[in-house]
């Protein structure tokens, strides 16, 4: 609680202070750490007694040995977390905040991904230093953030009353580090939304207690610290309020106070729903002033406790609802009939086949069926087990998601025609499986089997199979076994079912170009590639200030971004630049960060993209040779959509479309490394073209160059047929040269729609590339 009070305090304290125009001096900042630092030892001291409570229970939590042991290891995997990964990416908030500090934005309009708790917490460390990286310092709360994690973990077990703590502690620990939510969210990128998803979990196991012993001001802080902590997390809560406000079983129990808590909780329920539906901004405004009016009258109703208690009392309406989430699978996959299509913001094979079941069971197929079996045992389980005193909390934290994902889908197909588009369930729904999937279903399975070893424990004894006190050995043999088996299974398989991962998944943050992820997926399988980050930048308009320099403008980005790429190469020998043209920059502030070039350097690079490689090594003076780009001699490569001409792209060309690409300026290089490392045959390039020219441009000339020497001019005219197939020979002596290959195309009199009269295109264009092969010349050609 004391977390989630300096959270809220440090929240309400940056938008005191940033409405003022206050946090623009270090000055003031300096000043806010100390009276911080006062407030609390005033604080502190004016009540003695419950300063002696905290200090009690942090004594409590230090001595115990089994506590503290796995203190350290939870700093432990922080603190490696930021040592390999020293940047927070796939962070839309990182974004925001690093553009708050440009005055002329308001706080709204810069916080519109809602997650104001997050950055009110790097924004003064941000600013204090400014010559540190935003991404870094966002990083180096990765430790803390662990810490959280497993304090998260003792108090949901706390709540249950489960000994001994530390043990189903610390398997709840690294159930959540081997998951999704672990090992994505919080180890490599430190996402917001994993604090608002800790604080959401502890507002759940607030519940897990007799409701007589509920604290409903503490219930009431988290739910606020989950929601501006990570915005995602509203709707989840939202709906396990709503199932908790009406299957209540003890009289009396929600008060005035808490029921408006639950009334108030639906308000962003419907303002996701409307997100995730794409509705129009007008019947956005309209069903909100409805949906307010709705909730004014519903704040003054008063239900009968009584009668509430006897009618959801009845132990067949408890078991009833237990199948909830069996039912709610079989609902989901009728309610789905959509296939996923290539430039949609979701991890799937861009075959535009994937079924709702590959939705939930990713890529890994020899565990799809066990998932599913595991899955279905424990909905039939849940019966037999909310009969237990604390079990209602264990059947809520199992129905809320699967409610939360139904729900979804029926406004979704009320509003939008099918096939439903990717994009727009992904955004609501990818939060459920990746961000609530691997906690949630992981406590699930914890809790069910536990509560099953309890009543195996129960038959035993009521049997009298075994000598007396002997069934608590067995028992707890069996439960060790299982739990040990299902832990590494996990570890191994079961974080794959629930997110995508690096090497499927490569084109992080939602980018929809396919030919990035397949450009990722071949860097992946480089040797000594450890991750790398790719994000495209082009649009300047777009206030992604953390990848730039404070106050940069794009001529500084490129002037920068140019003159780093070439000490590269000076210093380093490393002169292989891929580029596609369509790739642009990501934490270009690494080349003010000293010893960046040690571990981070750039892949593709010309003066508006850089790619950026990070290597297991650091510092190693040998650097490996990343993308071969290999072709098959007699192979066509296709430069449309779909091809993989992108493949062989350095630069010069634009993006693929539906019939080829264009060479853009005077130059337009490809970068081919042949399957044979030396032949004695002479090589026939052919080419499939097309060429740039118009009435009022009429010739078009193309040297074509291979290895640094011209080998054929192809020349294009008006009125001639212009779409062919063009041809060079290679001789032997100039393909085993050089390797890779390099093919230049040189157009000289390259022209842009806006020279010509036509449009205000600026781009030169000249050759247009259908398809190409290179093929060997036998002694009979």
């Amino acid at each position: 609680m004391p977390i989630a009070l300096a959270l809220y305090w440090n929240a309400a304290q940056f938008y005191i202070f940033y409405s003022t125009g206050l946090l623009s001096s270090k000055y003031i900042l300096a000043l806010k750490y100390s009276l911080d630092i006062l407030i609390v030892i005033t604080a502190l001291t004016l009540n003695y007694s419950y300063t002696r409570n905290i200090l009690r229970q942090v004594k409590a939590v230090i001595t115990r040995k089994a506590t503290w042991c796995l203190g350290i290891v939870a700093l432990a995997i922080g603190l490696a977390s930021f040592y390999y990964f020293p940047y927070a990416f796939d962070n839309a908030q990182l974004s925001w905040t690093q553009y708050l500090i440009r005055p002329e934005i308001s706080f709204w309009e810069s916080n519109n991904y809602g997650q104001i708790g997050y950055s009110s917490l790097i924004y003064y460390v941000g600013n204090l230093f400014s010559h540190i990286p935003l991404t870094t310092v966002s990083s180096a709360f990765k430790p803390a953030l662990f810490i959280l994690i497993l304090l998260c973990c003792f108090y949901i077990f706390e709540q249950l009353c489960y000994k001994p703590l530390w043990l189903f502690s610390a398997l709840y620990f690294f159930i959540l580090f081997f998951s999704a939510f672990g090992q994505w969210g919080a180890f490599v990128t430190g996402k917001p939304s994993i604090y608002g998803v800790i604080f959401s979990m502890v507002f759940f196991a607030s519940f897990l207690k007799p409701f007589r012993e509920i604290k409903f001001y503490e219930a009431n802080l988290y739910f606020s610290v989950a929601a501006f902590s990570g915005v995602i997390t509203i709707p989840y809560m939202a709906m396990f309020s709503v199932f908790l406000f009406f299957t209540s079983t003890e009289k009396n129990t929600l008060i005035r106070k808490f029921r408006n808590l639950e009334i108030v909780a639906l308000f962003p329920l419907f303002i996701a729903a409307s997100y995730a539906t794409s509705l129009s901004r007008v019947s956005v405004a309209i069903s909100l002033l409805v949906f307010l009016l709705i909730m004014s009258v519903a704040t003054k109703i008063d239900f009968d406790s009584v009668k509430n208690h006897r009618v959801f009392n009845s132990r067949f309406l408890m078991q009833g609802t237990a199948f909830l989430p069996l039912v709610g699978m079989i609902a989901s996959y009728f309610l789905m009939p959509a296939t996923l299509i290539p430039d949609g913001r979701s991890p799937f094979p861009l075959d535009g086949t994937t079924t709702l079941a590959e939705y939930f069971l990713y890529q890994d197929k020899r565990i799809a069926p066990v998932v599913i079996i595991l899955g279905v045992i424990s909905a039939i389980v849940l019966p037999f087990i909310v009969s237990r005193k604390d079990s209602f909390g264990i059947q809520a934290l199992c129905i809320w998601p699967i409610a939360t994902i139904v729900a979804v889908l029926v406004v979704v197909h009320l509003n939008i025609p099918l096939p439903l588009h990717p994009a727009i369930f992904w955004n609501v729904i990818k939060d459920v499986v990746q961000w609530y999937g691997g906690p949630l279903f992981g406590l699930l399975m914890l809790l069910a089997i536990l509560q099953t070893f309890f009543l195996f424990k129960k038959r035993l004894r009521e049997a009298r199979l075994l000598p007396e006190n002997k069934e608590n050995k067995i028992v707890q043999f069996v439960g060790v076994f299982l739990l040990t088996a299902i832990l590494l299974g996990h570890s191994g398989y079961f974080q794959r079912t629930l997110a995508y991962q690096l090497p499927t998944y490569t084109s992080i943050g939602g980018h929809r170009d396919r030919n990035l992820a397949l450009l990722a997926e071949h860097i992946w399988s480089r040797p000594g590639v450890k991750t790398f980050v790719m994000t495209d930048n082009s649009r300047y308009s777009y206030p992604n200030g953390v990848l730039r320099h404070f106050g940069s403008s794009p001529q500084r980005l490129n002037q920068d971004t140019n003159n780093w790429s070439k000490r590269l190469e000076e210093e380093q020998e490393f002169w292989m630049l891929i580029n596609t043209p369509y790739t642009d920059t990501f934490f270009t502030w690494l080349d003010r960060q000293k010893g960046s070039s040690e571990y981070i350097m750039p892949l593709t690079h010309n003066k508006y993209h850089l790619f950026f490689i990070k290597l297991d090594q650091r510092g190693e003076s040998v650097l490996p040779q990343f993308v071969q780009r290999n072709y098959e001699l007699g192979t066509w490569v296709k430069f449309g959509i779909g091809g993989d001409g992108w493949m062989y792209d350095s630069f010069g060309w634009t993006e693929p479309g539906s019939w080829g690409s264009w060479t853009v300026g005077n130059e337009a290089l490809l970068t081919m490394a042949l399957d044979k490392s030396s032949s004695s045959s002479d090589i026939l390039l052919s080419a499939k073209t097309r060429a740039f020219i118009r009435d009022v441009h009429p010739r078009l000339d193309v040297d074509v160059i291979v290895n640094g020497e011209q080998v054929a001019q192809w020349e294009f005219v008006h009125g001639q047929a212009d779409d062919g197939t063009r041809t060079a020979i290679l001789p032997a002596s100039l393909v085993n040269k050089q390797s890779p290959l390099q093919i230049t195309f040189s157009i000289p009199n390259a022209k842009s729609l806006a020279e010509l009269g036509l449009g205000g295109d600026q781009r030169q264009f000249g050759l247009g590339m259908r398809e190409l092969r290179l093929s060997e010349i036998n002694s009979s050609q």
